[in-house]
């Protein structure tokens, strides 16, 4: 019984690497600045519309300055 659950576990069986949680302890993040952080396009089409009513100012495609215009 033992030989055949041998046989079946492959490399890449999802339950092998499970382990790693518990032996590695907490493995430190990177750190992604909130304006460079990839965004969904539905926000993108938000602030799209905010500049074109000009209710930001936009520095540049990357950029987006949060002062409002009156």
């Amino acid at each position: 019984m033992i030989l055949d659950l041998k046989l079946k576990i492959t490399a890449d069986d999802p339950s092998l690497c499970s382990s790693n949680f518990l032996l590695q302890g907490v493995q430190s993040k990177i750190y992604v600045p909130v304006m460079k952080r990839q965004r969904c396009e539905s926000l993108e089409d938000k602030i799209k519309s905010f500049t074109k009513r000009k209710r930001f100012k936009r520095k540049s495609k990357d950029t987006l300055e949060f002062s409002l215009i009156k």
